[in-house]
């Protein structure tokens, strides 16, 4: 119908999509995301989790705000430590957002490094 190949258009369809698969085990692993704990816990959890989210699709896509586009080392640690801050273990929240912060700023590291200028054009 609008001329472009089925398999290509799904699967981009697919990557684009593919934190949504996740979703749902973030609501069995904390009841607090559907409102079922102290509201105060739910807000925090609620905002982790997007936090979370965000860094997992950005490393599922290849793209991070503000930083530009991503080698393909630092994909996969973004989509660990997204998993990571999304968890409801304080640990593992505190392991993920150190693990977010480092691989940003090893990928600021190394484009100064190189001396490529960030590209901010999305995927």
């Amino acid at each position: 119908m609008a001329g472009a190949a089925p398999y290509k258009t799904g699967f981009t369809a697919m990557r684009l999509a593919a934190v949504l698969y996740f979703i749902p085990f973030f609501f069995l692993f904390n009841p607090a995301l559907i409102a079922q704990g102290p509201i105060t816990e739910t807000l925090y959890l609620f905002a982790l989790c997007l936090l979370g989210i965000w860094i997992l699709a950005s490393g599922l896509e290849g793209y991070l705000l503000r930083v530009g586009k991503l080698g393909l080392w630092s994909r996969p640690l973004l989509v660990v430590s997204g998993f990571l801050i999304a968890f409801p273990n304080w640990t593992a929240t505190g392991v993920g957002i150190v693990l977010t912060v480092a691989t940003v700023v090893l990928v600021l590291i190394a484009r100064r490094v190189v001396g490529t200028k960030p590209t901010y054009s999305s995927p």
